[in-house]
């Protein structure tokens, strides 16, 4: 959480470089930090805190665990999801009349 409020934090200066404002920096903060911690979900897990959680189901962990496949899926689905986010942002632009991006 920590490592992802240092790489988030200085995202809205975008805002200056793009002449674009957003209100409330949605995109620093749910963006870029969602993004890093997804990423790093996939470094961290570990089989040995699942157990903690009382279901039985094994998993394999992360790359701490050795299983650096699992960072790979978590990079995967973190850019199907940024995809997934712009698809459907783009595609009410013209609903609601906006022509920037």
């Amino acid at each position: 959480m920590i490592l992802s409020m240092y790489v988030s934090n200085p995202v809205p200066v975008l805002d200056k470089a793009t002449h674009k404002s957003q209100s409330l920096k949605i995109f620093a903060t749910h963006g870029i930090g969602g993004l890093v911690g997804s990423i790093l979900t996939g470094v961290f897990a570990q089989a040995s805190v699942n157990s903690l959680s009382g279901t039985t189901t094994p998993i394999r962990g992360g790359g701490i665990d050795g299983n650096w496949l699992q960072l790979v899926w978590q990079l995967a689905a973190s850019f199907a999801a940024m995809f997934w986010a712009f698809i459907w942002t783009a595609s009410a632009f013209p609903v609601v009349k906006c022509d920037t991006i």
